[in-house]
């Protein structure tokens, strides 16, 4: 049974980090890929089976949904994250755990949920990198 009103898993030590000795950023950059979570989604993924949001999960911005050309712009914020090292030290499975990226005012964190896969969000002021501050 999961716990009601859960919080994000933002890191614990929001400052950017150094890669694994002899990591190829370009190469993971490429390999590394946004999915999005179905939990947060109000329309179905390509690809996955609908079950539809978490009662307490707050929804994405419509906007970005797979169908939309805008979801390759949540992909390129993903690549651009890791190739500038924005990404907490932590790394899972030859990815960075953590990527943040900024685009103006406000930023997005990405987390890695294995295979090189990402699922994401905005973060608040609060939540940013200690890097941007």
């Amino acid at each position: 049974m999961r716990r009601p009103n859960r919080k994000r898993s933002c890191p614990r030590e929001k400052r950017f980090g150094q890669p694994p000795a002899g990591v190829d950023l370009d190469a993971v950059a490429r390999q590394a890929n946004y999915i999005g979570s179905q939990e947060h989604k109000s329309t179905p993924m390509p690809g996955q089976i609908f079950v539809g949001p978490r009662p307490n999960a707050s929804l994405c911005d419509p906007a970005f949904s797979p169908t939309k050309p805008s979801w390759a712009t949540l992909r390129l914020w993903l690549e651009t994250g890791i190739m500038n090292g924005q990404f907490q030290a932590t790394w899972d499975r030859g990815f960075p755990k953590y990527v943040w990226h900024k685009q103006g005012d406000q930023a997005f964190l990405a987390i890695h949920s294995g295979n090189g896969e990402y699922h994401g969000f905005p973060i608040t002021k609060d939540e940013w990198p200690e890097d941007w501050l």
